[in-house]
């Protein structure tokens, strides 16, 4: 029962720990990790589509100057002071995160986008699922009154919050799952989508978004789209899917790495490719126990580690260490040295403390239960009344 009870308070204070050093989200059912830009995108276009706001913020007295847009609220929230604005038009998206705000004052952004029937966004920064939409001239026109919400009291309405132009909404997707296979002429987009009959793809770098290098239309047979295009030399590239028929768009950051760089497209600036005898892979504590029980060292290289545990924490008499790293037991009178890690997989250590007599944790009882086979003090208790010692870390 002990042992159930100490690895349940292990394994939430892991998982707490991993999700706030590492603030990643991965997409579904493909592991890889989600981009800042994929994941605000996405929230975004969540909250519209399906006109979901839990406030009743509104935008008023809407003005531009030169390249700057200033607004006020009308209902601004107690304790939120700063606020998020995102300006689209088409497959094309500008973002601006925590705008300071003054109750009673105006919020200003600068370096908008000159364009016509532009969509702003405003929503608080620390809540998602509160927002206010409206269209809106940038080019220099005569704008619609934003007071007049363009977000609908009837949302069985087609052409609000998001379509305008009567376009439907896709049913799901089209949400780029993976990027498969990347080389300079060719790539294989695995997506998720729902009424989706054909995509329009965009391919640009990482760092000029917004400079479409190349593009073009597929009809999808299957969840995995072949693309062809002109080659592409070495580099970070973003890939884009949008609906053609109905509204929907998702971003999926690639590498493509061939080791021959194409000098023969001039304008596409090229990335090096990763020095190789560079080893730059470094271990990093996600979360740990108290250190003096267990002080973990790691030394090395990539997949090459040698771990010691440097505390000189005091073994009771009549007991022995056992060290749990990852699947990998080790029972020992001393402390563990010099243990060889050839991984560069997340690493989980545990340290505690068996009677000699004893090869199973499944002895330590809560109190003295009664019987022969349980024993209250079969397990080393640690100062502070603690069952045993823990490190996590990952290598990136």
């Amino acid at each position: 029962m002990k042992k159930i009870l100490i690895w349940a308070v292990f394994l939430a204070a892991s998982i707490n720990s991993l999700v706030s050093a590492q603030s990643t989200i991965t997409y579904p059912q493909s592991g890889l990790v989600a981009t800042e830009d994929w994941v605000q995108q996405y929230f975004f276009e969540q909250l519209e589509k399906y006109n979901l706001s839990s406030c009743d913020l509104k935008v008023v007295n809407v003005s531009k100057s030169g390249s700057s847009l200033s607004f006020g609220l009308t209902s601004p929230l107690q304790g939120q002071n700063n606020y998020s604005v995102r300006i689209s038009k088409g497959d094309q998206n500008w973002y601006w995160n925590a705008v300071p705000y003054i109750t009673g004052e105006k919020i200003t952004i600068t370096n908008v986008p000159q364009i016509t029937d532009a969509r702003i966004t405003v929503r608080p920064t620390n809540l998602q699922t509160c927002y206010y939409s409206f269209v809106y001239d940038l080019s220099g026109g005569s704008p619609p009154d934003p007071g007049n919400p363009t977000n609908p009291t009837d949302p069985t309405d087609p052409t609000e919050p998001t379509n305008p132009g009567g376009t439907p909404n896709c049913g799901a997707g089209p949400t780029i799952l993976a990027v498969l296979n990347p080389t300079s002429t060719a790539l294989t987009g695995q997506f998720h989508g729902n009424g989706v009959s054909k995509i329009a793809w965009q391919i640009s770098l990482i760092s000029t978004p917004l400079d479409i290098l190349r593009q073009g239309e597929v009809v999808p047979t299957s969840a995995y789209v072949p693309i062809n295009y002109t080659s592409l030399p070495d580099g970070n590239y973003r890939l884009r899917f949008s609906g053609v028929a109905c509204v929907g768009t998702s971003i999926f950051d690639f590498i493509i790495n061939t080791g021959v760089p194409n000098p023969t497209d001039p304008n596409v600036p090229v990335t090096p490719a990763p020095d190789p005898t560079e080893d730059a892979v470094q271990p990093v504590m996600v979360n740990q126990g108290f250190p003096q029980h267990m002080d973990v060292q790691i030394t090395g290289s990539s997949n090459n580690w040698t771990i010691n545990d440097n505390s000189d924490y005091a073994l009771q008499g009549g007991y022995i260490w056992y060290y749990f790293v990852n699947g990998d037991m080790l029972r020992t009178p001393i402390r563990l040295t010099n243990y060889k890690y050839e991984s560069n997989n997340p690493l989980r250590i545990v340290k505690m403390a068996l009677k000699t007599q004893y090869d199973t944790f499944n002895k330590w009882s809560i109190g003295n239960v009664g019987g022969t086979y349980y024993d209250e003090n079969a397990g080393m208790t640690f100062t502070f009344n603690t069952s045993g010692a823990y490190s996590n870390y990952v290598f990136r």
